[in-house]
């Protein structure tokens, strides 16, 4: 709920802000996972049913650190991260240890993210059973990326700082310090405060306040403010009886002047205010910036005979050329933005690492101007990180995994179905060669793969150059003829393969054993593709009680494919059983990227198709959804009484670039159907799509005000909040770990978020549905172990106990 538009004379209280969004989300939610360099040994290829299971974790889970820390960074990395908090020449600073180091670089960052960054990480490394990781991690690579956010604030805050200047300046405000420094919500409430009643500068500022939308209280404070200043000025002198005609219009000319200087953010003065015309133009050319287009129309004025030039000027040319600035600059900016965005695309297609950074910058370069600033600010650091698969005939799929015992490649659809949390890795530029790559681990920060003695194995950073350039990895075109293949950086001409159960930087030949020639050319070959990240979905077989669906967002088959049968594997919840039950068979499953389940197509038991016959018994038949990467179609796979019948295209093309697809009434009230949701990569933002029974509507977006990049774990279910009318949405901040319920509202749409809990980004998959037949949504979490757990609903927005699943 917003405040009260205050009585005049009253203060506002200040509202407190919602944190910027990361410019850097290379870290998305991972946590520091113990992984020792001593550890480290002979990378293997293995099964993933050979590997050892990691540790159960909890879900109210902080963040781990290594138990063996990474390498003191050294003194050229401590003289960079000082050079950022203009310290380095204090050799003193310098040469304390990593955690010591970063303290005082939290009592000398003046930027917010940077202090806040500073401080959590200096906790992290020096709480009780913390370890230095975190400073040493900090100090490598957190310190910038924090620095980039304060970069990003402070030339947007610029910007809004110079907007409310002239603003304060239109309508006689003083402009302190701390107005200044306000939001533009609390700054247009003081507007309100300031402003007389019942003049339009009022009004329009409450409407402003009350609509809380940025870019309208933007508007009022860029132009709005100004016209009606304008009027309400005029309106003021008109009123005036005790003044003559002749008075009235000195004081309108006064008015109009003072107006004018307010453009450029001063406010006029009686000397200025007394100028005749052609001092008061020339007063705005010495002011305006060099180069405008305000002072280029100054100038104009200037240079006429017409006296009428310069009132016309300052009653209107003013206005109409610093609004050309202002477009100027937009434009500028926009095209800046774009020639950005083209230079990333650019090299993101010719790195051949990062096809998802190559979708996503086609996406935004394909949108407006919106789309690829947010592209620019987010959306190109929330696809860095990938799997890298083999291609080898009978191997193919295999995720390349980095592990506390080594580096190993893992069989898909062998064993339980885990989550792969240690096969994803961020691709980023290369350490030792800026034209070359890095894969660093996303659940082991600050460990990457390295070539040591031919073999390939993953080791903590120490800082040194050796170490950059053994962890430096050059991509080439597959030797397979297609994919890619990667070249180490301290042995040029070999390449990272795997062999037999393990990986090696080989060369065909026979030199040694790992360089056999047969199979090189597939062995050296990699497949890049997305994160994996596990999910489940509320499954429905047409009784009240939902089955389970475990699935494999970016590479389904490692769940939905078994190694013969290509059957979708089942569980039903039976008390503290996840029991298994036979599955329908799906075809056309190659290429399958995201997937949820709901009734799109209106389907139900006994249903003829008939839309004017009375309605059949309620017994929904869910749906699959699914995306097909290599032409990012939407398909339907209709299932009917625990079958699927033929899919049906539910989207022409654009939809890898999509992630989250969920399902659930989000657009429209309906107990037929359910819509589909899903968030763009590239902006950020979620929609809904309503469904025609055969097709989706025109899209909506739902859930504004919020950065959906940031966000995952996306599942829909009444979970007791807001309306019952409707679905609500379920889901988990990654930076925090935090989980919300979004309830949904009258008409459609999404309500203020309700805090469930925290940790629960230390869960691989989360699904939400009916699953104990007690009347709400319920919660299964599954742990990267593999370990399920069951939180009961018990409406509005809370769960009961967990209950562990076998």
């Amino acid at each position: 709920m917003r405040p009260g538009i205050p009585p005049a004379g009253s203060v506002l209280p200040m509202r407190k802000e919602f944190p910027t969004p990361m410019r850097s989300i290379r870290r998305g939610t991972r946590g520091l996972v113990a992984v020792s360099a001593a550890m480290s040994v002979a990378a293997a290829i293995l099964p993933q049913q050979a590997q050892a299971a990691p540790a159960p974790r909890a879900p109210a889970l902080a963040a781990a650190v290594a138990d063996d820390p990474l390498p003191e960074a050294t003194p050229d990395e401590k003289y960079k991260a000082a050079l950022v908090v203009n310290a380095g020449d204090d050799l003193n600073m310098q040469a304390k240890q990593d955690c010591d180091f970063v303290h005082e670089v939290s009592l000398r960052a003046i930027g917010a993210e940077l202090n806040r960054a500073a401080v959590a990480a200096f906790a992290a490394g020096t709480v009780t059973g913390g370890s230095a990781s975190a400073c040493t991690l900090f100090i490598r690579e957190g310190l910038f990326e924090a620095n980039l956010r304060d970069q990003d604030i402070q030339q947007r805050e610029r910007a809004e700082r110079d907007a409310r200047q002239a603003a304060a300046a239109a309508i006689s405000l003083e402009a302190t310090p701390r107005l200044l420094a306000m939001s533009n919500y609390d700054f247009v409430a003081q507007i309100i405060v300031f402003a007389a009643p019942g003049t339009r500068v009022k009004t329009q500022a409450e409407a402003a306040v009350r609509s809380d939308d940025p870019q309208q209280l933007s508007a009022f404070l860029t132009v709005g403010i100004f016209a009606a200043h304008r009027q309400d000025q005029i309106d003021a002198i008109d009123a005036d009886g005790a003044k003559s005609e002749a008075e009235k219009e000195v004081a309108r000319w006064r008015a109009a002047k003072a107006r004018a200087l307010a453009v450029l953010g001063i406010v006029a003065t009686d000397g200025q205010l007394v100028l005749d015309d052609t001092n008061f133009v020339l007063l705005i050319s010495t002011k305006a910036p060099a180069g405008s287009e305000v002072a280029a129309a100054a100038a104009e004025a200037l240079g006429s005979f017409d006296p009428l030039l310069r009132k016309a000027f300052i009653e209107t040319g003013i206005y109409e050329s610093n609004q050309r600035d202002v477009t100027k600059a937009l434009q500028k900016q926009a095209e800046e933005n774009r020639t950005e965005a083209r230079v990333i695309l650019a090299k993101a297609q010719n790195s051949l690492v990062h096809p998802a950074l190559v979708t996503a910058a086609t996406a935004a370069l394909a949108g407006s101007d919106t789309d690829i600033s947010a592209f620019l600010r987010n959306g190109r650091y929330a696809v860095l990180s990938q799997t890298l698969r083999t291609v080898t005939p009978g191997r193919a799929g295999w995720y390349l995994r980095g592990a506390a015992a080594g580096t190993s490649v893992a069989a898909e659809g062998t064993g339980t179905a885990k989550a792969l949390t240690d096969a994803t890795w961020k691709v980023d530029t290369g350490l030792g060669d800026a034209d070359c790559h890095s894969l660093e681990s996303v659940s082991s920060p600050g460990y990457y793969l390295r070539e040591s003695g031919y073999r390939v194995l993953l080791a903590a950073n120490d800082g040194s150059d050796a170490f950059k350039t053994s962890a430096t990895w050059c991509a080439s075109a597959g030797k397979s003829g297609a994919d890619v293949s990667l070249e180490s950086k301290t042995k040029p001409g070999r390449f990272l393969r795997h062999l037999g159960n393990e990986l090696w930087a080989a060369q065909s030949g026979m030199a040694n054993d790992f360089d056999r020639p047969c199979n090189f050319n597939t062995n050296a070959s990699w497949k890049f593709g997305d994160p994996t990240a596990p999910a489940l979905t509320d499954k429905g077989t047409g009784e009240m009680c939902g089955d389970v669906a475990a699935v494999t967002v970016g590479t389904p088959d490692h769940f939905l494919q078994n190694r013969d049968d290509s059957k979708l594997f089942y569980g039903q919840v039976k008390a503290t059983k996840l029991e298994a039950q036979t599955a329908p068979a799906f075809s056309n499953w190659a290429n399958i990227g995201e997937i949820a389940g709901g009734n799109v197509n209106g389907a139900t038991a006994g249903d003829s198709g008939c839309k004017t016959c009375p309605p059949p018994p309620i017994e929904t038949l869910d749906d699959l959804m699914v995306i097909e990467r290599s032409t990012g179609k939407l398909w339907l796979y209709p299932d009917v009484k625990r079958g699927a019948g033929a899919r049906q295209a539910f989207g022409s093309s654009g939809w890898n670039g999509m992630r989250e697809l969920t399902v659930g009434n989000f657009c429209q009230q309906s107990l037929r159907v359910k819509d589909v949701a899903a968030v763009v990569r590239s902006t950020g933002k979620l929609y809904c799509y309503p469904s025609n029974e055969d097709s989706l509507g025109t899209k909506r977006e739902i859930g504004t005000g919020t950065s959906w990049n940031n966000m995952d774990k996306l599942a829909a279910g009444n979970m007791g909040v807001g309306t019952d009318l409707m679905d609500d949405l379920f889901a988990v901040e990654r930076s925090t770990g935090t989980a919300y319920v979004y309830p949904d509202k009258e008409g459609g749409g999404l309500g203020t978020k309700i805090k469930i809990g925290a940790g629960w980004n230390g869960f691989a998959s989360i699904a939400v549905g009916e699953f104990n037949n007690a009347g709400y949504a319920d919660i299964i979490a599954i742990e990267p172990s593999g370990r399920k757990w069951l939180y009961p609903g018990n409406g509005g927005g809370k769960f009961a106990a967990r209950i562990g699943l076998s």
